[in-house]
């Protein structure tokens, strides 16, 4: 009599047990909150899974060998993506390359549109004085180029563009930070500020800058934002998996809404009481310096103050 053939999935219990075993982590606060960002990276080990799981599957085993081995298998992954994500998100791995760094003068422009497409890693943007309309300093894994610029100028108007390159990857045994820039804008002229980023930490200081217009756009991220204390200007900011705090300087009114999904929301009414599908500063409508602020968010944390 043949023994019952074992055909338990692996794919489904490893995930399961993964995230579980890394939220606890967390949770015991032995992972820092961008624990997520390291994680996203292993989704081939999914597709390497299934692999496996279908030639377990067509072996035909005996009950308790498969067992065996499709335990084993669970356990060696498990205990593998863990150390991963933990070492990652240390100090250890492939190291930083040496930081480049780039300036671009105003070349007679007396307005700008700047926009940063950032991937995965740290994002840190400031301002500046004088003449150069930015000042950044950019590293990546390795050896790899960290940043593309491209700038165009027309009628007095400068457009610049920071992205990453279109080749650029976090090396599978580097230490899961990604890329680092720290760029600062010129606080002199009028500037549109538009900011992509994927999984990263993002922290913006706009406290300086001149804005005409703002738009951030964050998928699974941690971003401060601190507005500017002057001007007049419209913002838009929206994320994903995202935990979204926006600093509004004492002395700028605002006119706040809000759309989430399966949002956490969090607004400082003392300053801006909810008046309708709105969150509004009492002196919007006569103060010298405000902000229209619409908030987009998926599964977030969004906090207002």
């Amino acid at each position: 009599m043949r023994e019952r053939q074992y055909r338990l999935p692996i794919v489904l219990p490893v995930i399961l047990i993964s995230v579980g075993v890394l939220a606890l982590i967390q949770n015991l606060d032995q992972l820092p909150l961008n624990v997520w960002q390291t994680v996203w990276q292993l989704w081939p080990v999914v597709l390497i899974l299934l692999g496996v799981e279908i030639i377990l599957n067509q072996l035909r085993l005996p009950q308790a060998l498969g067992f065996v081995l499709a335990l084993a298998v669970i356990v060696a992954s498990v205990g593998g993506i863990t150390y991963y994500v933990m070492q990652g998100t240390g100090e250890s791995g492939i190291g930083m390359g040496e930081a480049q760094h780039i300036e671009h003068s105003l070349n007679g422009v007396t307005s700008a549109s700047v926009t940063v497409m950032f991937g995965a890693g740290t994002l840190q943007l400031g301002s500046l004085s004088g003449d150069q309309l930015m000042v950044g300093d950019f590293r990546a894994a390795g050896r790899q180029l960290p940043v593309n610029i491209r700038f165009s100028a027309s009628s007095g108007h400068g457009d610049l563009l920071l992205d990453v390159p279109q080749n650029q990857v976090i090396p599978i045994f580097s230490s899961g930070r990604g890329s680092e820039w720290q760029v600062k804008l010129n606080n002199s002229i009028p500037l549109d500020v538009r900011v992509q980023a994927g999984a990263s930490t993002n922290d913006l200081d706009l406290t300086d800058l001149r804005l005409t217009d703002l738009n951030v756009q964050a998928g699974v991220s941690t971003t401060t934002i601190r507005l500017p204390k002057t001007g007049k200007y419209p913002a838009h900011i929206s994320g994903g998996l995202a935990t979204t705090t926006v600093y509004i300087p004492d002395g700028v009114s605002a006119r706040i809404r809000v759309e989430s999904g399966l949002a956490s929301i969090n607004v400082d009414q003392s300053r801006f009481p909810r008046s309708g599908d709105y969150y509004v500063s009492p002196d919007y409508g006569t103060a010298a310096n405000s902000v229209d602020l619409f908030i987009e968010g998926g599964l977030a944390t969004i906090s207002i103050r």
